[in-house]
């Protein structure tokens, strides 16, 4: 049975899911899931972040179903509100895809700009807090430059530190929004082998007249997925949303591919947690033999991520496992060779007397600060 955090850390609670519901559902029963969670939630209290993102596709669905009543009118406004700047992010991702497209760097972009490009019905509904772009390993450091020469700092400066532990560096700009550089796709694999996977089944995609590529349905999906199993500070709920556009959309899914790509990166027990959720509680048609063929498969590393993440929803004291949990994947991994010397470095930079000091630092800090 799925495990279902109270807190929204790992899976979204009952309200969460109410909304979900509501905003991907048809007819009646989407309907009555909106009447459910409008009835529920305070308007005029905090709205977490991932409650708040939902919404203007939330407002699509009803409006497109033809509710009115009290709420609707708030609802639009937040819809309207995530048209502008969604139009305003749309204008920087070409205006910095068109500089490195000038600079012959190729570029891949994933997650929220393809999708609410794609899939979904227009960009309003899909708001994007930040965008990724996808260079090649041997790019990162120039497009990098690239980006800081627009005014977009990175957040980490150490390159061959950078470059070897870890898949990607944020920039952060203080007007114009946050962009994730990556070099390679997934948190999880930093392997160019794993990267050709998603850029040998890359397809082309138009943003606002500038040429790049996007990962396929199924890689796509596979990274939604991947992504969404994963805890985070922010309730994870986005990602149900955006594997129902992919699935409901015209472009196949080449199950096939994606099985054997979960199975060789030790990815099996994520996928199949998140396709048997989508399935049981949303009823999004996965095949079953899909869930299936990826029922029980999982590795050591994955049962200990997992039990990590999932541990997190209830005590804080699991940050710490969760992170080791991803040092073993890394050290555990085909790459593992390569990664040997970055990964010392790492793990004593979090786990030796100097980074024990460091969070002894951080903690005294907060404790006066409360």
């Amino acid at each position: 049975m799925l495990k279902t955090g109270s807190h929204g850390r790992l899976w979204p609670n009952r309200d969460q899911e109410l909304l979900l519901k509501a905003a991907i559902g048809t007819g009646d029963d989407a309907v009555a899931a909106y009447r459910a969670w409008r009835d529920r939630t305070d308007f005029a209290g905090h709205v977490d972040e991932g409650t708040f993102n939902l919404i203007p596709l939330l407002y699509a669905n009803m409006a497109r179903l033809g509710v009115q009543d009290r709420v609707m009118p708030r609802l639009k406004g937040v819809y309207r509100n995530s048209w502008v700047r969604s139009a305003q992010r749309a204008s920087v991702a070409a205006e910095l895809l068109g500089l490195l497209h000038q600079a012959g760097i190729k570029v891949m972009v994933s997650k929220g700009l393809p999708l609410a490009l794609a899939f979904y019905d227009g960009p309003a509904a899909r708001p994007m807090n930040d965008f990724d772009l996808v260079v090649p390993k041997s790019k990162a450091a120039e497009a990098s430059r690239l980006l800081q020469g627009r005014g977009f700092r990175a957040a980490r400066h150490a390159w061959n530190q950078e470059l070897a532990i870890r898949h990607a560096v944020s920039h952060i700009h203080p007007s114009r929004g946050e962009v994730d550089l990556h070099w390679h796709i997934l948190f999880e694999c930093l392997s160019e082998e794993a990267d050709r996977h998603f850029w040998d089944h890359a397809v082309p995609l138009d943003v606002s007249g500038v040429p790049v590529l996007r990962p396929s349905a199924t890689d796509l999906l596979l990274h939604v997925l991947i992504h969404g199993m994963r805890w985070n500070m922010a309730p994870p709920m986005r990602w149900v949303a955006d594997a129902a556009m992919i699935l409901r959309g015209s472009e196949a899914v080449d199950w096939d591919r994606m099985i054997a790509f979960a199975a060789r990166y030790r990815l099996t027990q994520r996928l199949s947690l998140a396709l048997t959720y989508l399935k049981e509680r949303f009823e999004i048609p996965v095949p079953d033999p899909v869930v299936a063929a990826i029922a029980g498969g999982s590795s050591l590393v994955e049962k200990f991520e997992i039990f990590a993440m999932q541990g997190e929803d209830e005590r804080s004291g699991f940050r710490h496992l969760r992170r080791a949990a991803h040092l073993l994947r890394l050290a555990t991994s085909e790459e593992r060779a390569g990664l040997s010397r970055a990964l010392g470095h790492e793990i004593l930079k979090r786990y030796g007397p100097t980074g024990f000091a460091a969070r002894r630092a951080r903690n005294a800090r907060l404790a006066v600060t409360d």
